[in-house]
């Protein structure tokens, strides 16, 4: 059985948000502190996976429409908004149909509130999140050469990096009022396709927040989200290359 290793390494695009400027030197120190984490838990993976079979290098970049949930005002509902980012992947496989795989990456969850009048959308409320999500996956794949199908499912942990809010006045941070991490279920599809002796990799995830994503402790919300409970769900499209790199 041949064990295979995929190693992916990518950023995240999610909006226009930036830190406060007031608190823009421990922002960069968590981001650093995060990030390194993340560095030092792939280089471990590589070094230890590498020994046992063989390794793969890739990337792989995604699209999201995410939106969040929770009860609202009969003049007020919720919108989707889009985002762009990348991970890393670090899997194992337990069998040639079986892998753990761990993927850890910078992952936006943007979303929109509009407030209407008679039916029209007269303001409305946007939303750009940034978090550092560490999903943890097992993904089942068809036994067959070829192009192999595979279906994925997991849980996930999103460290918070960056929030701000726009209601038409100018962005404006809003970090505190929102959880510092907060828990997600994921459930996926795609397929792998054979280029060479590397692979395309190809997969659509439905992803679910299971955790209210505001800080109940914090200030009355300045940014509109008053809802009991706020979670997060969407759709992204990941596509990326993995380059075989070797090993029995």
């Amino acid at each position: 059985m041949t064990k295979k290793f995929i190693f992916v390494v990518g950023t995240t695009f999610g909006g226009q948000n930036g830190p406060n400027p007031l608190k823009g030197i421990d922002t960069v120190r968590n981001h650093a502190k995060l990030t390194a984490l993340a560095i030092l838990a792939a280089a471990l993976c590589v070094q230890g996976t590498a020994l046992a079979g063989s390794a793969n290098l890739g990337i792989q970049l995604s699209a999201s429409n995410n939106k969040f949930t929770g009860d609202l005002p009969k003049e007020g509902s919720w919108a989707g908004a889009s985002g762009f980012g990348a991970d890393l992947m670090l899997e194992w496989n337990f069998a040639d149909d079986i892998t753990l795989s761990f993927q850890p990456g910078l992952t936006p969850r943007n979303g929109r509130q509009d407030f209407k009048e008679k039916g029209v959308v007269v303001a409305s409320t946007d939303y750009n999140f940034d978090y550092l999500t560490l999903p943890l996956l097992l993904r089942v794949t068809t036994k067959h050469d070829g192009t192999r199908g595979f279906v994925t499912a997991g849980l996930e942990v999103g460290f918070l990096l960056g929030a701000t809010f726009d209601d038409g006045t100018g962005s404006q941070d809003m970090e505190d009022e929102l959880k510092s991490a907060v828990v997600g279920a994921m459930f996926g599809a795609g397929s792998l396709v054979p280029v060479g002796g590397n692979f395309l990799i190809f997969e659509l995830r439905y992803y679910q927040g299971l955790q209210d994503i505001v800080d109940r402790g914090s200030e009355e919300s300045e940014a509109g989200l008053t809802s009991a409970s706020v979670k997060y769900r969407g759709l992204q499209l990941k596509a990326g290359f993995i380059l075989t790199l070797g090993g029995e």
